[in-house]
């Protein structure tokens, strides 16, 4: 329970929209469905009309693949049922990447992965920040994270000392760029939320 509050920079609260915010489940390859990879991520730029011909849809599902690192001529007729666990959930963010979101809220993003996978997908997520996505991210590797975050809210159980912890983080040497503000349970820009 609790209130995710979207402002700008200046703390002006935001618009709601239909593609302003995006969201990827902890298991993202749950939410594939479509026939093949196309459909899968060219279903949410449709239903927000952000392609009125064929062709603009095409370029957006291309740009997507192309940012989680799957050739679109390689993956894009391909069911997504046939995807090893890491391309799975490379589609199912490249879905929600193609609806072109200001924030993107990832939950527990590296759950189940390999290393490799794992290190693929974080690259993908300081891609998406660098170019001024904001990303929030809940998730118990908090040392995997940790590096990076402008912002780290810690949640323990309720009713104990400190129930919710947040602080702001110093610029690191190995930490992108901050994107785009938001503001999340007190914590702006990037954030972690650390379930407990």
């Amino acid at each position: 329970a609790g209130q995710v509050r979207i402002t700008d920079a200046t703390g002006s609260p935001v618009k709601p929209q239909p593609g302003l915010v995006a969201l990827a489940f902890q298991s993202p390859e749950n939410q594939l469905f479509g026939a093949s990879v196309f459909e899968d991520v060219a279903f949410g730029p449709r239903r927000l009309g952000l392609a009125r011909e064929k062709s603009e849809l095409q370029i957006l599902v291309a740009e997507a693949l192309a940012r989680v690192g799957l050739p679109f001529a390689e993956y894009s007729q391909r069911s997504p049922f046939t995807l090893s666990g890491g391309e799975a959930r490379r589609v199912a963010i490249a879905g929600v990447l193609a609806m072109r979101p200001r924030l993107l809220l990832l939950d527990e993003p590296t759950a189940g992965l390999d290393a490799r996978a794992r290190e693929q997908l974080m690259r993908l997520i300081r891609d998406v920040a660098d170019a001024g996505t904001t990303v929030l991210v809940t998730s118990h590797d908090r040392a995997l994270f940790e590096p990076w975050v402008d912002a780290l809210v810690s949640l323990v159980s309720p009713g104990s000392p400190g129930s919710c912890q947040s602080s702001h983080g110093t610029p690191s040497s190995n930490r992108p760029a901050s994107g785009s503000d938001a503001t999340a349970g007190g914590a702006a820009g990037k954030a972690q939320a650390q379930g407990g």
